[in-house]
């Protein structure tokens, strides 16, 4: 990973009442590094520095806990730091794309490589150094743009699959409850 960015640790920071600063934490992303809750501001600009702060295209690695997942940011609306339970991964150019990134770090083989290296009793975490030397195959632009589409519609797929069998069981329910009338 060395190669191709620059690794480095979350910020820690304390909730402030003159907050400017979304303050990213692992519980606002799903298991798949899907953004799911939007917060507010919680931090001060003053506290964080600009060093600390997030850039469209910044890989979020969720290195703390049992869910280790990687997340790609996009445009932000208000200034962001990631918590101190993320590693930052700051990309040198565009020879990579930051999603293809993100996809490799949550792709089974990989998370199941990373997980062998998870050390600590009570909370478990993966130390920046299997990330930094973690070797993420680069393969040509179009051919990372290929494989995130491919899985954006398995994603698509897998969701009409989950809203098809609920509106089967929500009908079932209908059909079982119509013979008790």
């Amino acid at each position: 990973m060395h190669e191709i960015g620059v690794t480095r640790t979350g910020f820690f920071g304390k909730m402030s009442p003159k907050a400017e600063v979304v303050y990213f934490q692992p519980r606002y992303f799903d298991e798949g590094g899907r953004l799911v809750f939007r917060p507010g501001p919680e931090l001060s600009l003053e506290e964080v520095g600009n060093k600390h702060l997030l850039k469209p295209g910044d890989v979020l690695f969720a290195a703390k806990g049992i869910n280790n997942f990687a997340a790609c940011m996009g445009e932000l609306s208000l200034p962001a730091v990631a918590s101190s339970s993320f590693f930052v991964i700051s990309l040198h150019d565009r020879l990579v794309l930051p999603e293809y990134v993100a996809w490799y770090l949550n792709h089974s083989h990989t998370q199941a490589w990373l997980k062998s290296f998870a050390r600590g009793t009570g909370i478990v975490s993966i130390a920046k150094s299997v990330i930094t030397e973690l070797e993420v195959p680069i393969i040509p632009l179009e051919k990372q743009r290929s494989i995130l589409k491919i899985q954006e519609l398995r994603n698509r797929q897998v969701e009409l699959n989950r809203e098809i069998e609920d509106l089967r069981e929500e009908r079932m329910q209908e059909i079982l409850l119509s013979v008790i009338r």
